[in-house]
């Protein structure tokens, strides 16, 4: 089964960064910014077990910020009660068509949204209180 962050266009930032596709198993909503068409999913996720670049080892940064742009979106996008916190992301389809669902710990629908294009962007290094 295909990871999520490899059905993304421009995965090989995430790849390059961390030498693999794996993702921590925890992502966390701050917050969702809806442009004209397009949307920003700004996330963040504790680093776990991934091989972390050593200018963060040496910042100590223990996460990873990073926002999930939703680009063209076909119709208008469903959208849940709630909007920041724990969620899972699924990701299906291929450019132009791709499907992106967001729900929270409960499975309950954050975002369900049709779109041409989904990327990862502003992968950085973070440091986020525990």
């Amino acid at each position: 089964m295909m990871r999520w962050i490899e059905a993304t266009d421009q995965d090989m930032k995430w790849f390059y960064i961390f030498k693999s596709y794996d993702f921590p198993k925890k992502v966390f909503l701050e917050y969702m910014a809806f442009s004209g068409n397009s949307c920003k999913l700004r996330c963040f996720s504790y680093l776990e077990e991934q091989t972390i670049p050593d200018r963060w080892k040496n910042k100590e940064y223990n996460a990873v910020g990073f926002v999930v742009d939703i680009l063209h979106i076909n119709e208008e996008p469903s959208i849940g009660e709630k909007y920041t916190g724990i969620c899972n992301i699924e990701i299906s389809g291929a450019i132009p068509n791709v499907k992106i669902e967001i729900k929270d710990d409960d499975q309950k629908k954050i975002i369900i949204a049709s779109a041409k294009n989904i990327c990862i962007s502003s992968i950085e290094g973070i440091c986020v209180d525990v």
